[in-house]
């Protein structure tokens, strides 16, 4: 029987080539990355080389969130631990993000586009945790195929336990954002732009209502004022019909809007 790490190994090898090129990523950028990525719970963040399919750094709170620690992680320890329900669904995925990245955007966006999804992963005492995947490409080779990523894993099982089992691309420059995507259909750019629209601010209000800030933190944060806070946290709960906060951020992730 096939391992789930060969799996994914032949999806990537199929959607992106393999790259004989090798590139580092500076640990003084990571904390830059982390600002573009939601992490409404614990989480680890770790770095993927394509050329090889590894994890050349995984950040120590990986222990904190799977049980594993850093340095037993690599690809066939990790994809291991996948629900085997979730393993075709991240291929099917997979293989949607590169048909994404590779074909329907010029180079120079590509590393402009937040991959987020969702799986369960098991953690040392057996039971699962639903994990938030978000993900972004950090370099490419002289054949614009993905050389490394920047990845964050967010533990949100007591948020949802709830998979949509859909893909969203998210824009993290301001430009178009496709919400929610379906892995079993065909994707066509100019029929699914983002289908909740969110200003800026209403976005970065709701990435720290996801991480459990307060309306004063946020406030503080920003910075503006606690009832303009309230007023975006209203405007936001409306485009979600949602009754409360946690049903609102709840919304946002199975939607794949964080």
């Amino acid at each position: 029987m096939q391992k789930p790490s060969n799996k994914l190994r032949t999806v990537w090898n199929t959607v992106h080539g393999y790259s004989n090129q090798s590139a580092s990523m500076k640990p003084e950028n990571w904390t830059q990355f982390l600002s573009n990525i939601f992490c409404p719970g614990p989480f680890y963040y770790y770095t993927s080389d394509f050329s090889c399919y590894e994890f050349p750094y995984v950040h120590p709170h990986v222990e904190q969130v799977l049980g594993m620690k850093a340095n037993e992680v690599n690809l066939d320890t990790w994809a291991a631990r996948l629900h085997t329900d979730d393993l075709g669904f991240m291929q099917r995925a997979e293989v949607l993000v590169g048909d994404f990245l590779m074909k329907k955007l010029p180079p120079s966006q590509i590393m402009n586009y937040k991959v987020s999804y969702c799986i369960r992963l098991r953690k040392s005492d057996e039971t699962y945790a639903m994990i938030l995947h978000q993900t972004f490409a950090t370099s490419l080779d002289e054949n614009n195929r993905i050389l490394t990523t920047f990845g964050v894993h967010s533990d949100i099982s007591h948020i949802t336990m709830v998979n949509s089992n859909k893909v969203s691309f998210t824009s993290m420059i301001g430009g178009k954002s496709y919400i929610g995507i379906d892995v079993n259909k065909a994707f066509d750019l100019k029929q699914r732009e983002q289908e909740i629209r969110l200003t800026k601010r209403e976005r970065q209000i709701l990435g720290h209502l996801s991480e459990g800030c307060t309306v004063g933190q946020i406030s503080e944060m920003l910075p503006i004022s606690k009832d303009t806070v309230r007023t975006h946290r209203n405007n936001i709960r409306k485009k979600f019909k949602a009754k409360n906060t946690t049903e609102m951020v709840a919304k946002a992730i199975r939607i794949g809007l964080i």
